[in-house]
C-alpha cells in the first residue's frame, strides 16, 4: 500500500496566531488535534504569535519567523500582517516543503490560501472559509469609505476562493453566498461546521435568577459590541437590577467609555477569564448575547454558550445554529430594541430560559463534536486526493 492510500500527510496553513482562545484559532487547533487522532500526520504552520501551553499538541506546530519587535496582532487587516506575518508565513511554508513531503495543503483565511498557492503550487489546496469580507472588511475602516471597502471585500470574496481546489465553509449560509458570488462551484465545496468540547462546561444547571446577561469574545469592530451596549441600556431602564458581564482579553477602554457615556457603566463588568474557566464563568449568567451583525460564519461563542446551557439572544444573520424559540431568540439585524426585548423576555421567564439552555446543550452534544468534523474533513481529503491522482 502506498503512503497516499494509507496515512495522509497534511500541511495546515494558519494565517493567525496559534493557539488562541477565539474562533479561527480554536477551529484550527481542535480540528488538527482530532485529525491527528485519526492517524493523519498533521503539520501546522502559523503566525509567530500564540499562547503557550504546558501540554504539546498531538500535531507538529511550526511558527513563521518573528522580528523582535513583533508583539501582538489584533483581528483585521494591517500593514504589519501583510509585510511581516503573511510574508513570513510564505517563507515558512516554502521552507517546510523543501524539507518534507505532503499530500495536501489545508489553508485557513484568505491570507493562508494565498500563501499556500504561492509556496506550494504543485499541491492540491483546500480552503477553509470562516467568513466573508463583503460584510466584515468595512468594520475595520471609517464609515466614510464603506463603499470602497465593501467593493474590495466583495471582489476578494469572488476571486480568491477560486485559487483553491476545494472549499470547506463553516456554515450553509457562507457556502450559499460563495456559490452566489461565483467564488466556488457546488461540486468542489461543502459545509463542515465547528465543534465544541463539553468537558470544560458543567453538566447540570438550575433555574437562574441573577438577572445577568453575558457576552464572551474579543472586542474587534465586527463583534457589534456597540449594539450590545445599546441594547443593554434599554434592558437596564426596564430592569434596574440587570447586570452585564463582558468576558474578553481585549483592551476594553473604548467600550468602557461608551458604556459610561450612555450611563450604564455601573452595571457593566469587563473581565478577563482564562479560557479553561470560561464554562464556569458563563454558568453564572442567565442569558447570553451575540450582537454580531451580517455574520455569514460561525461565531464560536454560540457553541460555547450552548455548551454552558445558556439561552442565546442573537441577531439573525449571525445566529447559526440557534433555532428561534427552541435554543434561543433571534431578532432582526441591528435592531437594538428588539434585542433588548428578547433579553428581557428571557430574564422574566427563567424556567423558559433554562429549557432553552438545556436544548442548546443537547444540540451541541449530538451534532457539534470535533471528532465528527475531523471525519468529514478527512473525507474531503480523500475526494481531493483521488481527483488529483486521477482515481
Amino acid at each position: 500500500m502506498s503512503e497516499r492510500q494509507g496515512r495522509k500527510r497534511v500541511l495546515v496553513v494558519a494565517a493567525c496566531p496559534l493557539p488562541l482562545p477565539r474562533g479561527t484559532p480554536i477551529r484550527i487547533h481542535r480540528m488538527s488535534e482530532a485529525l491527528a487522532g485519526r492517524d493523519v500526520e498533521v503539520h501546522v504552520v502559523s503566525y509567530p504569535l500564540g499562547q503557550s501551553s504546558a501540554d504539546p499538541p498531538p500535531y507538529h506546530h511550526h511558527r513563521a519567523p518573528a522580528p523582535r519587535f513583533f508583539g501582538r496582532l489584533a483581528p483585521g487587516p494591517s500593514v504589519a500582517k501583510l509585510l511581516l506575518a503573511d510574508a513570513g508565513l510564505v517563507w515558512a511554508v516554502r521552507r517546510i516543503l523543501r524539507e518534507q513531503r505532503f499530500d495536501i495543503v489545508h489553508a485557513h483565511h484568505y491570507e493562508g490560501l494565498i500563501a499556500a498557492r504561492l509556496a506550494a503550487p504543485g499541491l492540491p489546496v483546500i480552503y477553509d472559509a470562516h467568513t466573508l469580507l463583503e460584510s466584515e472588511l468595512s468594520s475595520y475602516f471609517p464609515s466614510g469609505v464603506r463603499r470602497i471597502t465593501d467593493a474590495i471585500g466583495l471582489t476578494i470574496d469572488r476571486r480568491v476562493p477560486r485559487l483553491a481546489d476545494f472549499t470547506i465553509s463553516v456554515t450553509p449560509r457562507l457556502r450559499d453566498r460563495l456559490l452566489e458570488l461565483g467564488g466556488v462551484e457546488s461540486e468542489n465545496s461543502t459545509v463542515i461546521r465547528n465543534g465544541v468540547r463539553l468537558e470544560p462546561f458543567p453538566e447540570s444547571y438550575d433555574v437562574r435568577a441573577s438577572n445577568t446577561v453575558v457576552f464572551a469574545g474579543n472586542l474587534a469592530p465586527y463583534q457589534g459590541v456597540e449594539h450590545l451596549l445599546s441594547a443593554f441600556g434599554h434592558v437596564l431602564r426596564a430592569r434596574a437590577d440587570a447586570k452585564l458581564l463582558v468576558f474578553t482579553d481585549s483592551d476594553a477602554t473604548t467600550y468602557e467609555s461608551m458604556a459610561g457615556a450612555v450611563g450604564i457603566l455601573d452595571a457593566v463588568t469587563f473581565r478577563q477569564v482564562p479560557f479553561e474557566r470560561m464554562g464556569e464563568a458563563l454558568a453564572s449568567a442567565d442569558v447570553s448575547v451575540n450582537p454580531r451583525v451580517h455574520a455569514a460564519g460561525q461565531p464560536q461563542k454560540l457553541l460555547n454558550y450552548m455548551a454552558a446551557g445558556l439561552p442565546v439572544v442573537s441577531f439573525m444573520s449571525g445566529s447559526h445554529p440557534i433555532v428561534d424559540g427552541l435554543t434561543g431568540l433571534t431578532v432582526p439585524d441591528g435592531d437594538d430594541r428588539a434585542m433588548a426585548d428578547a433579553i428581557l423576555a428571557l430574564l422574566a421567564a427563567p424556567a423558559r430560559a433554562l429549557k432553552m439552555g438545556r436544548a442548546g446543550r443537547e444540540e451541541v452534544r449530538l451534532h457539534f463534536s470535533w471528532d465528527r468534523a475531523a471525519q468529514e474533513v478527512e473525507e474531503v481529503y480523500d475526494v481531493v486526493l483521488g481527483a488529483s491522482s486521477g482515481d
